[in-house]
């Protein structure tokens, strides 16, 4: 907006609507809606349910159907005839129960977007996966520090990599894969680090590429591959061999082998076999493992992530609302063999070298914390202080590099904290920036 008087007041501090009303009182309607990206099929405006039929009833057969591949615990739906009879109300209130909905076996709008948006998501899952095997992604990672302005193969697995984390971390935003490292890229770097408590620098190197495998693979070896037929279609990935699968799946060498008409245990990166699907056990409700939160999960993302319902978590441990807290010890349905390793969790404090003015009482003003919780963490038995001397500081913090087009207001803005207390942290007594300039941001 430049219209005369909207800069004014922008800088009082308006926002865009604000400004709007300001002008038009009475003419401006605020319309709020869930975007979907990449869905095509719009609501019908009406519920569908048990006897409706047409094509919205069809496209959401279809939809279902291909969910139940990822999800098999939802019931198949005999015939994608458009008539939404029992089986379809069955498919329906499954679906409902494992994604957290009113479980009544109609389609209202809520439940029209949840399955258009799972639809959308197992696809492009599907689609990463053949990515995958393409790229003959190995488990040892490039030898190579990408940053921006790189370009190429190494670049093209990276972007990959990302994407197919971004499908189970939304906190990390999926990069287009073109093998060229632009801002699209670098910001993906820097959520992706920012949820592992990496360096923010968005730069790839042996430690950020380590985390990316480790995650990656984490997700491969704990998600459920689609099930056609009560077979899993698995792509063989490297340093897999037939009786690893036959541990992994629950199933023996020889049943792979006669399934697929394999003369020999040899098998290459790329092949796809059939598996026997395991048969699904409901464990019982005592069963569980305990899980650490870390920074991005949420109820919807773990019960995704380890075969489970909001529902079961929330009801194991007596939650009766869905926050979670960083450092939350949950306990989670045994639904899977083995849980994926989390992320690590943040640092909890940092070092600062002692300069010239700085005292036990200054450092616990700067960095929000008290003199007893610095000389404990460091052992100390008196206040005094040495140039040079390295401390640890308690508290959440991490790096950053100043780019091009940083502001102190700007990051105060991005990170949810203020001028002053960027300044004050680290030590700065003017406004200005460099490029390349390392910041201590709190809150990590």
């Amino acid at each position: 907006m430049t219209g005369a008087g909207t800069v004014t007041l922008a800088n009082a501090g308006l926002s865009p609507i604000q400004i709007l009303r300001n002008y038009y009182p009475r003419d401006i309607e605020i319309a709020e809606s869930n975007i979907f990206t990449g869905i095509t099929e719009s609501f019908p405006g009406v519920s569908l349910r048990q006897g409706d039929r047409g094509l919205d009833v069809q496209v959401m057969q279809k939809f279902l159907n291909r969910i139940r591949r990822n999800y098999p615990a939802i019931p198949a739906i005999a015939s994608e005839n458009g008539i939404f009879g029992a089986d379809t109300t069955n498919a329906v209130r499954i679906f409902q129960r494992t994604f957290g909905l009113p479980e009544n076996g109609v389609i209202d709008r809520a439940t029209w977007f949840k399955i258009s948006y799972i639809y959308v998501a197992v696809a492009r899952l599907a689609e990463l996966d053949g990515e995958g095997s393409t790229l003959g992604i190995g488990t040892i990672p490039p030898n190579a520090t990408l940053r921006q302005g790189s370009t190429g193969q190494n670049v093209i697995t990276l972007q990959y990599i990302l994407s197919y984390i971004a499908e189970f971390y939304p906190v990390v935003a999926p990069p287009a894969i073109d093998g060229v490292f632009g801002s699209g890229t670098t910001r993906s770097v820097i959520d992706f680090q920012r949820m592992m408590g990496l360096s923010q620098d968005g730069v790839v190197g042996s430690g950020t590429w380590n985390a990316l495998y480790d995650t990656y693979w984490g997700i491969r070896n704990n998600v459920r591959p689609p099930v056609v037929n009560n077979y899993i279609d698995h792509i063989v990935q490297p340093g897999e061999s037939l009786y690893l699968l036959a541990q992994r799946y629950g199933t023996t060498v020889d049943i792979i082998r006669r399934l697929n008409g394999l003369t020999s245990d040899e098998i290459v990166v790329g092949q796809r076999l059939k598996i026997p699907a395991p048969t699904e056990v409901t464990p019982p409700p005592e069963e569980y493992f305990n899980y650490t939160v870390v920074a991005g999960d949420t109820l919807w993302l773990l019960a995704q992530r380890f075969g489970t319902t909001v529902d079961a978590i929330k009801a194991l441990n007596n939650l009766t609302s869905d926050v979670l807290n960083i450092g939350q010890v949950l306990k989670i349905p045994s639904t899977i063999i083995v849980q994926p390793p989390p992320p690590p969790p943040p640092p909890q404090y940092f070092n600062h070298t002692v300069v010239s003015g700085d005292t036990l009482w200054n450092l616990s003003q700067r960095f929000g914390t008290t003199v007893d919780a610095i000389k404990t963490l460091n052992g100390l038995t008196s206040d005094a202080l040495s140039i040079g001397q390295v401390l640890k500081i308690p508290g959440a913090f991490f790096q950053y590099t100043v780019v091009s087009g940083d502001t102190l207001y700007l990051l105060a803005q991005k990170f949810g904290t203020t001028v002053a207390i960027i300044k004050s942290i680290n030590n700065l007594t003017s406004d200005y920036l460099s490029i390349g300039q390392v910041l201590l941001i709190p809150g990590a």
